[in-house]
């Protein structure tokens, strides 16, 4: 929930920053509009996403390697029970 609730923060303030930027890119090169490069905003806007699936990928790594220590050592613990 804390990964989704972050993504969508983070979403809301980059598109703001986005269209600030075409905006101000517009108004500015008013003349110019074959300079805009809107794949760049398209990125910059999308930036977020990555930022979030790493770092889920990064903390479901560590959670995984987490509970198979503890399972190995609850496994080792039981068979040494058994004996």
């Amino acid at each position: 929930m804390m990964a989704l609730f972050n993504y969508l923060l983070l979403t809301n303030f980059f598109w703001m920053l986005v269209e600030g930027l075409y905006l101000h890119t517009v108004i500015v090169w008013t003349f110019s509009v074959d300079y805009l490069r809107l794949r760049h905003y398209a990125a910059l806007g999308w930036g977020p996403c990555s930022i979030i699936l790493i770092f889920i990928i990064i903390s479901s790594f560590f959670l995984m390697v987490f509970f198979s220590i503890i399972f190995y050592v609850l496994l080792v613990k039981l068979m040494g029970d058994l004996r």
